[in-house]
C-alpha cells in the first residue's frame, strides 16, 4: 500500500562546447504484463545503452551534452519522464531534442521531424538510407524515411517523448517497421 518509488537511470556524456545544452536519447525501463519485457521495452533500453556504449568506445566529443535516459513508470502514465521534466523545468529551453525508442522488436524505419530539422538531419540519415536490403526479407519499401512536417503534435499520452512535447521540446519517436508478435 502507498506510493511505490521508481527511478530513472541516466548516464551523461558531457559536451565539449556547450555542456549546459543537451540532447536526450531515451527509452523506458519498465514493462507491462502483455509485453514480455523484451518487446516493450527491453529493445528500447538496449538500443539506448548501445548508443551510449558506442559513443564512449569511439571517444566521441559531442558539442552538446548527451543524456542517455531510461525512464521508470512509463506504463503507469509517463511518470519518470514527466517527473524529469517537472524537476528540470527551468532547463527545458536547453534541451535541443529528445529521441525516444519505444515498443520495438523491429528496426527504426522512420522518424518524423519538423521541416526546419529536416535540413540538418537529412545528411545524417542519407547514410542510413544507403542500406540496400531491409532487415526482414519480406519487407517492401524504404529501409528508412525521414518524414518532414510543419510541426510535431502530441504532448499527451503515448510514450515518454510526449512529456517533452508538452513543454515545447522537440520529442521524436522512432517509427518501427516489420513483424511484431506483440501481446
Amino acid at each position: 500500500p502507498g506510493p511505490i518509488k521508481l527511478h530513472n537511470v541516466i548516464a551523461t556524456l558531457v559536451g565539449e562546447e556547450k555542456p549546459d545544452e543537451c540532447v536526450i536519447v531515451s527509452s523506458h525501463l519498465d514493462s507491462w504484463h502483455q509485453a514480455q519485457g523484451t518487446t516493450d521495452n527491453g529493445t528500447g533500453s538496449a538500443t539506448t545503452m548501445e548508443a551510449a556504449r558506442i559513443l564512449m568506445a569511439v571517444g566521441a566529443k559531442p558539442k552538446r551534452t548527451i543524456k542517455f535516459c531510461l525512464w521508470g513508470g512509463e506504463e503507469q502514465g509517463l511518470l519518470g519522464s514527466r517527473g524529469y521534466v517537472q524537476r528540470h523545468r527551468t532547463e527545458m529551453d536547453k534541451v535541443s531534442v529528445v529521441y525516444n525508442h519505444e515498443t520495438g522488436t523491429n528496426w527504426a524505419q522512420s522518424l518524423v521531424v519538423t521541416n526546419a530539422m529536416q535540413a540538418q538531419l537529412a545528411p545524417v540519415f542519407a547514410q542510413v538510407s544507403r542500406l540496400l536490403t531491409p532487415p526482414d526479407a519480406d519487407f517492401d519499401g524504404s529501409v528508412f524515411s525521414l518524414i518532414a512536417r510543419s510541426s510535431i503534435g502530441g504532448g499527451r499520452g503515448g510514450s515518454d517523448h510526449a512529456s517533452f512535447l508538452a513543454v515545447k521540446v522537440p520529442g521524436l519517436g522512432w517509427g518501427l517497421k516489420g513483424r511484431a508478435n506483440y501481446s
